[in-house]
Parts: structure tokens; C-alpha cells; sequence
């Protein structure tokens, strides 16, 4: 009897675990309450530690010997890549409890077995919802009192804040399985440069919530989320397939890439639609995957700008954009076969 416990108590764990933080994560998709800052702060430093550290096979290292900003995926194992997140705690719930049509387990049993990757497009704060634009317009009026009031700034920072923990639990459950790359709205300061702008849409978002935070959240908590944006690679690299957040601007070498210098930085977190240099993408990819890559059907995979439909191409079909910001949808690119968007983009 005692052997038979010790032999099933690991998977009674897991099952355990998954539904703690399923459970955490569906309660930030229906309820949204801000978390412990403090406990948040440590986990974000831990998920910063995890993403700089990946070994320097995976992550190659600058010159400086600093993490570079190319991740290599391992080869062998499917990938599922999740679009823009903007505060959408549901994605990642979805996610982790989506079930790939060819098994019976769940994305989350696989990344506890090792068995896939997840890897997210950035993006991590700023609703894009339906129900946004008129909680951003609530929000500007508070921010024009100083945040004297701030019920609807309140609301759009515990979705955001709280997604983000459920993020930094997910990277810290899967070490080595899971990452997130950068995007133009992981810029908590909404500084400018080093590659970042300050953003605004419906309103004013990036100055706001800088402001939020700086109002309402200790110095630990900003520089742990500051230390976090900074820990994020801006491209991956898998078996048939290259993502960044946004299409590349300019034609990137593989040492461009690992280098990370400002312009690269902007390169793929800022292109809109149209304004990349013609070939962009495909010496990029070809740079990453050998001369011939896109004829054997390999892709790039952004997000950034929102798509009408399940996707939309670019590049002369090169590069696949996957940003639904109504949808709740992920692309699953196998190692063994071309990622087709037809086929391969599935709701969660």
C-alpha cells in the first residue's frame, strides 16, 4: 500500500498544481482583483531569472556576455505560439488547457513533461477587447484628476497586473518550456529609447499606466517589472519556423539578432503594416534557417497588428500574422512538417 501511494503521489501532484493555477488564472479572466505586489515582485524576478538564464545553446550570449535577443527552441518539440496578450488572462487559461488534436493531454501536462514549448508574442499590458475603448475613455478623464478617482484605471490595471502573474507562474512552472518576447507595449516606464516609444491608442495608455504605477505600486514592484520587460528576447528561433512580436522592419542578421541593439529592438517591435523594406522577412528567415528555407515551407510568426479573419500574410506569404485581440486563438507548428496557417491556427 505504502509503494503504491509513493508511486502515483507525483501525478496526483501535477493534477494539483495544474488546477492551482488554471484555477488562478480563470479567476483573473472572470474576476480581476490586483494581486500581492509583493508576492508578484518576487515571481516576476524569478521568471526574469529564468528567462536570462536559459542556457547559451538556447539563448546565445552577446559579445558583452549578456543574454542575447535570440531564443533557439529546442527542435524536437511542437510549439504553440500565443499572439498578443493585452491583460487577456484567458488566453493563457485557454492556453494551458487546450488539448492538440493529435494527443489527449492537455498543453499544460506537456510542458510538465517537457513534451512542447510555449511561446508567447508580447504585449503584455493594454486592453484591446470590445469592452476597452470605453474603459480607456473612463480612465482618461480619472488621469486628467491626478487619479483623485480611478475605478476604471483600477479595473484595466488588476486585469493587467493580474495576467501577468498568472504569466510569470506559467514561465516559472515550465522552466525552459515556456517564454515571452517583447513587444512594443512591454515599456512600463513608457520611456524613450533604447528601442522603445511611448504608446497611446485610445488614449494616452502608456502614460497612464506609468503614472498608475508610479501613484499606486511600491519601487520594488516597478523595478522587478522593469527587470522583467528587460529579460525578454525579441525573436525565436524553432525547426521550421521564426517569430518576433512584429514583422522585421530590415533584413536581420542571426548576429543582429543576438546583439539586440536599439534599432533591432524597434525593427521588431514597432513595424506596421507596409512598412518594411521589401525582402525583409525573407533574408531574415533564410539568415536564420539556411538558403532554401521557404521553399521547404518555413514561416515567420508575428503578431502586433490585428488581423481581420484567423490570420493574415505578408512578405509574399513569408510572414504570417496571428493578432486576434477578439479571439482567443494559437498557433500549433509541429516540428516534424510546414506550419500552414489553413490548418494549424486553432481557437483555444
Amino acid at each position: 500500500m505504502a509503494a503504491r501511494a509513493r508511486t502515483g503521489f507525483p501525478g496526483a501532484a501535477r493534477r494539483r498544481r495544474a488546477d492551482e493555477l488554471v484555477r488562478r488564472a480563470r479567476r483573473a479572466e472572470t474576476r480581476p482583483a490586483l494581486p500581492d505586489l509583493r508576492e508578484t515582485a518576487g515571481l516576476l524576478r524569478r521568471a526574469a531569472g529564468i528567462q536570462t538564464d536559459f542556457d547559451p545553446a538556447l539563448r546565445p550570449r552577446k559579445p558583452s556576455g549578456a543574454p542575447g535577443g535570440l531564443l533557439l527552441l529546442p527542435e524536437e518539440l511542437p510549439v504553440l505560439v500565443l499572439p498578443d496578450l493585452h491583460t487577456r488572462a484567458g488566453l493563457l487559461r485557454r492556453a494551458l488547457e487546450w488539448i492538440p488534436p493529435e494527443g489527449s493531454r492537455s498543453v499544460l501536462e506537456l510542458l510538465d513533461e517537457g513534451a512542447a514549448f510555449l511561446l508567447l508574442l508580447g504585449d503584455l499590458f493594454h486592453s484591446e477587447g470590445p469592452d476597452a475603448p470605453l474603459r480607456w475613455e473612463r480612465a482618461y478623464r480619472e488621469a486628467l484628476t491626478g487619479f483623485a478617482l480611478r475605478e476604471a484605471m483600477d479595473e484595466e490595471m488588476a486585469r493587467a497586473l493580474s495576467a501577468l502573474d498568472v504569466l510569470a507562474r506559467t514561465l516559472i512552472r515550465a522552466p525552459g518550456r515556456a517564454a515571452c518576447l517583447k513587444g512594443n507595449h512591454d515599456n512600463s516606464r513608457n520611456r524613450e529609447g533604447s528601442g522603445d516609444h511611448g504608446f497611446y491608442k485610445f488614449a494616452d495608455e502608456g502614460a497612464m499606466c506609468a503614472a498608475w504605477l508610479s501613484a499606486f505600486t511600491p519601487p520594488e514592484f516597478r523595478e522587478a517589472l522593469a527587470s522583467f520587460e528587460e529579460s525578454l528576447p525579441l525573436a525565436a528561433r524553432g525547426a521550421r519556423f521564426a517569430a518576433s512580436h512584429a514583422e522585421p522592419a530590415v533584413p536581420l542578421s542571426e548576429a543582429e539578432l543576438i546583439e539586440a541593439a536599439p534599432d533591432t529592438v524597434e525593427a521588431l517591435t514597432w513595424t506596421a503594416n507596409g512598412q518594411a523594406l521589401p525582402g525583409a522577412a525573407a533574408e531574415t528567415l533564410e539568415g536564420l534557417l539556411g538558403r532554401g528555407a521557404a521553399e521547404e515551407g518555413a514561416r515567420w510568426i508575428s503578431g502586433h497588428r490585428p488581423v481581420e479573419g484567423r490570420y493574415s500574410l505578408r512578405a509574399d506569404g513569408l510572414l504570417v500574422q496571428i493578432h486576434a485581440p477578439f479571439s482567443f486563438r494559437g498557433a500549433w507548428v509541429r516540428p516534424d512538417g510546414p506550419f500552414d496557417p489553413e490548418t494549424d491556427i486553432f481557437d483555444l
